[in-house]
């Protein structure tokens, strides 16, 4: 659940901040975006530490609770102070709230635009698929011939990558015992 949740959030979130990010500040908040995972990962680290230093009888579901109470907090914050795609709310029919919040965005980046003007292409005409066509599609693109190898091979390096970092987070208890002296707990 968490490799699912980090491939829909991270792309996702990234496209979203330098959608909305002022022009002078997209660089600063990518970069923030990057922090902020190992900031997360230092604190689940902290948690262990606190919870067993040597991992071997960790309280599974406190470390659930508490690992979960920053995502709720800026799940808040988040709720409350950002505005919704403009492009997204386009792409539903809402233009007024799109125009409603590119206003705030211009104002944001210190734009001395006067006039904002957009328009979107009439739903018939946008020739809009269902989620599921939309899918097929995008299925088709990158499993198609053109790009098979290299879906292939970036699959199967991101697999090896989480085994051996997440799998060797979870074996350390296990390959650390306490006959072996490294100088610091499983959990450090």
């Amino acid at each position: 659940c968490v490799g699912v949740s980090f491939g829909f959030g991270q792309p996702a979130s990234s496209s979203y901040c330098l959608e909305i990010a002022p022009t002078a500040w997209r660089t600063f908040v990518y970069c923030i975006g990057g922090y902020l995972f190992i900031a997360g990962e230092a604190y689940s680290a902290a948690l262990i530490i606190l919870d067993d230093p040597n991992m071997k009888d960790l309280d599974w579901r406190w470390l659930l609770i508490v690992g979960a109470l920053p995502s709720f907090v800026f799940a808040l914050v988040s709720a409350a102070f950002l505005n919704e795609s403009p492009s997204w709310l386009a792409s539903q029919g809402k233009e007024e709230d799109a125009m409603n919040v590119l206003v705030k965005m211009n104002k944001a980046n210190g734009s001395p635009c006067a006039r904002l003007e957009f328009s979107t292409a009439p739903r018939e005409e946008a020739n809009v698929l269902g989620s599921f066509a939309e899918i097929q599609r995008d299925f088709r693109a990158i499993f198609g011939p053109a790009m098979l190898y290299s879906t292939l091979v970036s699959c199967f390096t991101c697999f090896c990558m989480n085994v051996l970092y997440y799998g060797g987070l979870y074996a350390f208890p296990q390959v650390l015992s306490e006959d072996v002296k490294t100088g610091n707990s499983p959990a450090f």
